[in-house]
């Protein structure tokens, strides 16, 4: 009796010898997905990277299969290798023990009863932005994207290490901006040079790269010598201990994931914020109930943990928002056995990049999926598949910063609505920008007026 076949490779476009479409993708990468999925479906063979197969998978139950049912097969693998240039062996790129080590020591810090404790502290890096915004001139043009970034990072200084120094937040933001052009470079790159080469963008990163980490490690050392802390989130970081082991963190793992905090925390946050106020311009009959929900729920007062759960429009807008412009908007997964998914091969070693940009408009479950319609959302999931809408990741490796994320966002866009409308600078054009985020291409520029 034959044995039976192995499933086929995924379909995909011809492309190149070695190494298939790749290029391709690189060149304009969601003009690219867009292309192969509506010519070769939900899981497309894109190319090779030496002799590993690359595959794009967008359908929710293969997604679902990969985070969550067969997660154990699938780690974050050799392409993660460039954020650890930045993070170190963060929470993002560790894998089994070391992995949930970390994770039992930094869940404290982003426990629900926790993030209801520094809602206030939010408000307060927000309320300092709304007072300089509303002594501007009426209409005065903002770059939302960069007020944004300013704005997150702000508060990711003052919760995470009680920091609030206009001088210390401007020569971050300037090493940021260097080191996240240098890591998408790299990550849509199919050939990387070592950083110790001196090329002039080595050069400006290590320079970046040594910004951060004296400003983290100095920051480190004097809470290490000072003892007792200001009750901030490395408080507890420096507190921590793994009920396993009854050890806490060693200086270079807290280095490690108090950078992985600062950096997850504020650029994927204000990405999305930049989005939402475009979109809120946009779309004056979604603005409006905005505005009604926030001034019914707050009646002017500055937004309490207990105000998050009534603000649920504002909730509905912010998800909507992430559907249309996830942050995350694609991401790697490695396989560390062979595996068949949706009746293709998907063979050892594959390098397989989850696209939520993708997933979040299958017309199947997203109808009209460019429309931005925060009310697909009135009734989380109803009549979806559990990974139709992902922007946090899912499975075991879920973002841990989620309900952090989600309650700033909240605020953000409730106290800046007591006050403010913002509308596109006439004319304005832009167009989502796949990098290391989703940022916009040109940058998201508003008019603000008092309200």
């Amino acid at each position: 009796m034959e044995s039976a076949s192995p499933p086929p490779l995924p379909p995909g476009p011809r492309g190149y010898p070695l190494i298939g479409a790749l290029p391709s993708f690189i060149k304009a990468p969601l003009e690219f997905i867009r292309d192969v999925t509506r010519d070769y479906g939900d899981i497309v063979r894109m190319g090779a990277m030496g002799s590993r197969q690359v595959f794009l998978i967008t359908r929710a139950s293969h997604v679902q299969h990969v985070l969550q049912e067969n997660n154990r097969n699938y780690i974050k693998g050799d392409n993660f290798k460039e954020i650890r240039l930045i993070i170190g062996d963060g929470l993002p790129v560790t894998e089994g023990e070391d992995w949930r080590r970390h994770r039992r020591l930094l869940q404290p810090a982003f426990h629900r009863q926790k993030i209801r404790e520094i809602v206030g502290a939010m408000a307060s890096v927000v309320g300092g932005v709304r007072d300089r915004w509303a002594a501007l001139p009426a209409g005065a043009a903002l770059n939302i994207s960069s007020e944004m970034m300013k704005l997150t990072q702000r508060v990711m200084l003052k919760v995470l290490l009680s920091v609030e120094t206009e001088t210390e937040n401007e020569k971050l933001m300037t090493a940021w901006d260097e080191v996240h052009a240098f890591l998408t470079d790299r990550l849509f790159s199919i050939v990387n040079f070592p950083v110790s080469l001196p090329f002039p963008s080595h050069i400006r990163f290590r320079r970046a790269m040594k910004t951060l980490d004296g400003a983290v490690n100095g920051i480190l050392a004097e809470r290490r010598k000072a003892g007792d802390g200001p009750g901030d989130l490395l408080s507890l970081l420096l507190a921590a201990r793994d009920d396993a082991t009854g050890t806490g963190m060693n200086d270079q793992e807290l280095r490690d994931e108090v950078m992985t905090m600062f950096v997850g925390g504020f650029e994927t946050t204000a990405v999305v914020l930049a989005w939402a106020w475009l979109l809120l311009g946009r779309h004056p009959e979604v603005r409006e109930k905005l505005v009604a929900e926030v001034d019914s729920v707050l009646k002017g007062r500055t937004p309490t943990s207990e105000d998050l759960p009534r603000l649920r429009y504002t909730k509905m807008v912010i998800d909507e928002t992430m559907r249309l412009y996830p942050s995350a908007w694609t991401f790697t997964r490695t396989n560390l056995e062979a595996d068949t998914i949706g009746g293709f091969s998907i063979p050892k070693g594959s390098v397989l990049f989850v696209c939520a940009y993708a997933t979040h408009r299958d017309e199947e479950v997203w109808p009209n999926p460019e429309a931005f319609d925060p009310e697909r959302f009135a009734e989380a999931g109803v009549n979806r598949p559990r990974y139709a809408f992902y922007p946090f990741g899912g499975g075991p490796r879920q973002c841990i910063g989620e309900a952090f994320a989600m309650a700033e966002m909240q605020i953000v866009l409730a106290m800046m609505t007591q006050r403010f409308l913002l509308l596109p600078e006439p004319g304005l054009s832009v167009e989502p920008e796949p990098l290391f985020t989703l940022r916009s291409k040109p940058a998201i520029t508003m008019l603000v007026n008092a309200r």
